[in-house]
């Protein structure tokens, strides 16, 4: 798939591709090498979190666009976190999407297709929701959902916070009607979700 990807950034004589990686990690090296407009990265690639924030971070004018095979809302999320400037899904539309959202991106500053922009629409949307009915949660109930998530007993959270393990099972109660779930890996998996662990 990369091959393909290359073969078309090659023919495009509007582009001139400097380096490229199958590393996310050498990204950021890479950018100290030589001056880059646009910079296309596969989200799949390992560091790919990483190098986004610091290429950003260094090379705040660099416009990031992500390629990804994922159509999902935690991708939305991550993906408005990450603060790329642009993404595109990579399926049928091949090189001749990637080619127009490198340009766009170039040109506009933002470029996202039709089905990523309403996964950050409708993630955002359940976000919002989910926000609505967490702003109530105590600093109790943060403590003992970050202790949850790490996979501890009742009683193994109750021990370090001095309370009693009826005060957890009730502390874990609350927060399940909270989240609106009914197991901690259902918790766990709309706190992650939602960037709040």
């Amino acid at each position: 798939m990369l091959d393909g990807i290359m073969a078309e950034l090659l023919q495009d004589e509007g582009l001139r591709v400097n380096s490229s990686t199958q590393n996310a990690y050498e990204v950021a090296a890479l950018m100290q090498k030589g001056k880059a407009d646009v910079v296309l990265v596969a989200e799949e690639l390992p560091g790919c979190p990483e190098a986004v924030r610091e290429i950003k971070k260094n090379y705040p004018v660099v416009k990031i666009l992500l390629m990804t095979g994922n159509n999902n809302e935690e991708y939305a999320l991550r993906l408005v976190s990450s603060k790329a400037d642009g993404s595109i899904l990579i399926d049928g539309e091949g090189g001749r999407e990637i080619l127009k959202a490198i340009h766009t991106v170039y040109r506009e500053g933002k470029y996202f297709t039709a089905e990523i922009e309403d996964m950050i629409h409708e993630a955002l949307r359940k976000a919002k929701f989910l926000d609505r009915h967490l702003i109530n949660l105590t600093p109790r109930e943060h403590e003992i959902l970050r202790l949850i998530a790490q996979g501890l007993s009742g009683k193994e959270i109750a021990a370090p916070l001095s309370i009693k393990e009826n005060t957890v099972k009730f502390h874990r109660k609350n927060l399940y009607e909270k989240f609106g779930v009914h197991t901690a890996m259902q918790m766990f998996k709309a706190a992650q979700k939602h960037l709040l662990i």
